[in-house]
């Protein structure tokens, strides 16, 4: 069952979080958690938002672990005297609901040197058969963004282990309009693919 999205209000920008991507805003939210947010950039329909909703669903049935969402408002005065940010953050680029991913304290991005080359290794990951799952999920929808390389996977701590959450998935359905969207011109990075990592060939 799809859980219902919570709509709120940003109530403070704490920073922009410079990527080669989307360059996300970090905001405390009016139920006083901390999201990443992505703007629609004034595209009609804001595809990369729309990827990153429909993924975020599609993760959960396929029992993935991914953070929580929200759609998040932002008052443009609370743009104003943010002489720091970059030109992704143009006001009427807020005109419209954000993409919020909320922010999980204490964890930090898979890195490909992270391995698990031992048994004990292995068993201090919670849930290590998720990394594949990924890996054939970023194939069936296309992803082109998560690799080896920029592997969108954050890594948190809990008291019984290591758990691996799935992060990012703005290019997905390879990036391109709906309408154009055709599998028999998709070619699948099999090649490129989180499969490739170190640590899930370990796994």
């Amino acid at each position: 069952m799809i859980k219902k999205t919570h709509k709120l209000n940003a109530i403070s920008i704490i920073k922009e979080i410079p990527t080669e991507g989307h360059s996300p805003l970090l905001v405390i939210a009016d139920d006083f958690n901390e999201y990443y947010i992505k703007s629609t950039r004034a595209k009609i329909p804001p595809f990369y938002i729309i990827n990153e909703i429909i993924s975020h669903h599609l993760l959960n049935c396929w029992n993935i672990s991914t953070p929580e969402i929200a759609y998040i408002n932002v008052n443009v005065n609370l743009l104003e005297g943010k002489s720091d940010l970059s030109s992704f953050h143009k006001k009427h680029f807020y005109k419209d609901l954000t993409f919020g991913s909320k922010q999980i304290k204490g964890s930090f991005e898979m890195s490909e040197f992270i391995r698990a080359k031992k048994k004990v290794d292995y068993n201090k990951i919670i849930n290590p058969n998720d990394l594949i799952k990924i890996g054939l999920f970023d194939i069936w929808v296309e992803n082109t963004d998560r690799k080896p390389r920029n592997n969108n996977i954050l890594l948190k701590s809990e008291t019984d282990g290591i758990k691996i959450i799935a992060i990012d998935n703005a290019f997905t359905f390879d990036t391109v309009n709906y309408k154009d969207l055709n599998s028999s011109f998709i070619v699948n990075t099999y090649n490129d693919n989180i499969l490739e990592a170190p640590l899930v060939k370990d796994i």
